[in-house]
Formats: C-alpha cells, sequence, structure tokens
C-alpha cells in the first residue's frame, strides 16, 4: 500500500477559492513506480559493478526545477527524503539509461556535475527496498544548470 503525504492546492473558481487536497506518493519499497528526483551537483559517483551516485538528504523539498536544493544533495520536488530513504541512486549497467550515459557528452556532463555545484540531475527512481534508489532503466537522466 502506498504511503502518502497530503498537499493541499489552492485552486481559483470563478472568484471562489477552492482548497483541493490530494496526495503525493513515498516511493515504497520494490512497488514498480518510479518517481522524479533531484540532485544537485559535488555529489560522489562510484563505478564499480554499477554506476551510483552518493549524495546527503537536502532538509527541504527540491521545488519543481531542482532550485531549492543545497550543493551536493537530493530530494524530491515536493518534499525531503524521509528516514527511510537515502539519497544513493544505482544505474544497472544493462539499462538503458547507462547507454545515453555511455556517449562522451553525457558522460562528461554527469563527470561536471558530480564535482560542480552550478548543476542539477533529474532523475526517475525506486527505492529498492533498502532505502537506496534505482534509477529507472527507461527513462533518460535530465542535466541543467543549476539557477
Amino acid at each position: 500500500m502506498l504511503r502518502r503525504s497530503s498537499l493541499i492546492l489552492a485552486l481559483l473558481v470563478g472568484g471562489l477559492g477552492l482548497a483541493i487536497t490530494t496526495s503525493v506518493p513515498e516511493a515504497t519499497a520494490n512497488e514498480g513506480n518510479y518517481y522524479w528526483m533531484f540532485c544537485r551537483g559535488t555529489f560522489d559517483l562510484d563505478v564499480g559493478t554499477t554506476l551510483k551516485i552518493h549524495a546527503t538528504k537536502n532538509a527541504s523539498s527540491a521545488g519543481s526545477t531542482g532550485s531549492k536544493l543545497a550543493p551536493g544533495t537530493c530530494a524530491w520536488p515536493a518534499r525531503p527524503l524521509n528516514k527511510g530513504e537515502r539519497p544513493d541512486i544505482k544505474f544497472d549497467y544493462s539499462s538503458s539509461i547507462l547507454s545515453e550515459l555511455k556517449t562522451s557528452s553525457a558522460t562528461t556532463a554527469l563527470v561536471q556535475c558530480s564535482l560542480s555545484d552550478n548543476c542539477v540531475i533529474r532523475i526517475k527512481v525506486r527505492n529498492e527496498g533498502d532505502g537506496s534508489m534505482e534509477a529507472a532503466p527507461h527513462y533518460g537522466i535530465q542535466i541543467r544548470p543549476h539557477h
């Protein structure tokens, strides 16, 4: 079952204020659903049997573009990582993401982002069950300047 945290959205309808409650799902272990996560540069890259990003938890949400992230941190767009979630992202070498990263420009951009706090990555991930995150094999990674 999905654990959910509430998010209040205010809508203005015909001049009347209307408050609607909706839910933002948390990444629960091995449920198969992937969610967007943001990480800001100066994180560690570990290359072994898999490629891994190691960062720290941001104190707040990342915001819709990752602009709220401190250097070297990760968070969900609408909330910080909870105590059971770690900002470690594993990329499976057989995934299409790594095929994308094998191109020199993508690899160069990811390495440069790991060394600079002037960039943010956006990647779909799911909880592996131990709190670490696995990158979705069918989504690309987006790297852009931090604003």
